[in-house]
Order: C-alpha cells, then structure tokens, then sequence
C-alpha cells in the first residue's frame, strides 16, 4: 500500500460508507510503534479488511493490466552518508529530549512535539540549508556524482521539500514540478530536450507522464 489507510477515510465518509470515527478507523488499520518517542509506521494493520472496505467503492488496476510494455520497476537503494556537520546536527536532534535544542551553526532550534523532531532529522539528513545550517549534503554530492557518470540519462528526483526542489532545479537547469505551482519544462523533458526533472513527492504524484519510463532517483 502506497499510502496510510487514514488517508482514505475522508472518501469513504464523504461516499457515506459506515465506518467509525477518523481516530478510531487510524487505530483500526495503521500499525505504529514508538522508538525513542518517534512515531514509526509499520503497515496497515488489517490490509485484508481494509482491502475489502475499499472494493465497495474504488477500482485499481495493475501496471501489468493497462500497460504490460513498460518494463518492470527496479529498485536500487544507495546508502550515502552524511557530512559531518550533517551528522553532528542530526544527532544533536536526536539525542534532545528538550523542547529548545541547542544546534552548531544556528540559532535554538525548537522541537514542537514528535513529529516536529522526525520532519528536522529528515530535513537535516537531506538539505541541512532548510535549517539555516551552513553545511554540505552528502545526498547532494551523490546526486552531483551521478548526473556527472550518466549526462544522457533521463533522471527524476523527488523530494519532499519545496525550497530542496528549487534549489536543485535551479542548480541543474532542470525541469520542475511542485505543489501548488504551474510546472516548469515539461514539454522540454517528455520530449527528450531536457534530461532531468526535479519536484516533490506531492506535486509529481498527480502529475500525468506518459513518455518512456526514466529512471527514478530518490532524494528524501
């Protein structure tokens, strides 16, 4: 399942099908644990209920269904670690239990709750500038080495950050596809005169491409 079964409760209640309250119906289906007061997701709890409650009202086909020639969905995960000042942020975030923490390079960092400290460690992980934290991305010098090894290479790259996303399509020249904002050069890259895309998880998500698959490269 590509998304948290809670997301589906606002359809299935605005389609009056009966089920139990937004918190109730999370509790029911969504299969969290607590590490170090972090909130991690494991997986619906109940795909076969879950997946029954759905069939009344939603229709999902296979790629293998629509379209079996494209070919099949190959995924390569890269390890790639973090600068060291990337490192030495990331575990001061993750070793506060305070609301205030106090980071090298910035002004007090303050951590609202759980999730506010899970969003940082991410955002120190991949773009430390989005803390105002004046350091290199190793994810950045990956992505820098690969776009270097493969020019012709037809490249998309995600992210959940919309000044992440700019800053790399600016960077690269790219095309960009955010939320919440017209697209830019995407003729330019169905077409084959642009080689790189770069947008967010959420604006991509609804964005229609119907030219050969490139190959997807995360940068989270």
């Amino acid at each position: 399942m590509d998304k948290y079964p809670s997301e589906y409760w606002s359809i299935l209640d605005f389609l009056k099908v009966q089920i139990p309250s937004y918190n109730s119906f999370k509790a029911i289906h969504e299969n969290w644990i607590y590490i170090r007061h972090m909130p991690i997701y494991r997986g619906p709890a109940r795909p076969e209920a879950l997946g029954k409650l759905l069939s009344k009202v939603m229709i999902k086909h296979t790629k293998a269904e629509v379209a079996p020639e494209l070919p099949p969905h190959i995924i390569i995960p890269e390890e790639v670690a973090m600068t060291e000042a990337q490192d030495k942020a990331y575990k001061q975030i993750d070793s506060s239990m305070d609301l205030v923490v106090p980071v090298e390079g910035i002004d007090d960092l303050l951590i609202q709750n759980a999730l506010t400290k899970m969003i940082r460690m991410q955002q120190v992980s991949t773009d430390p500038s989005l803390l105002d934290i004046k350091s290199g991305s190793g994810k950045f010098e990956w992505l820098d080495e690969f776009l270097t090894d493969h020019p012709d290479e037809k490249t998309v790259v995600f992210t959940k950050w919309r000044n992440t996303a700019k800053f790399l399509a600016e960077k690269y020249n790219a095309s960009l596809c955010i939320g919440g904002s017209e697209a830019h050069g995407l003729d330019e890259f169905r077409e084959g005169e642009q080689c790189i895309l770069v947008g967010t998880i959420a604006g991509m998500g609804c964005l229609l491409y119907t030219s050969p698959s490139p190959r997807d490269r995360g940068n989270h």
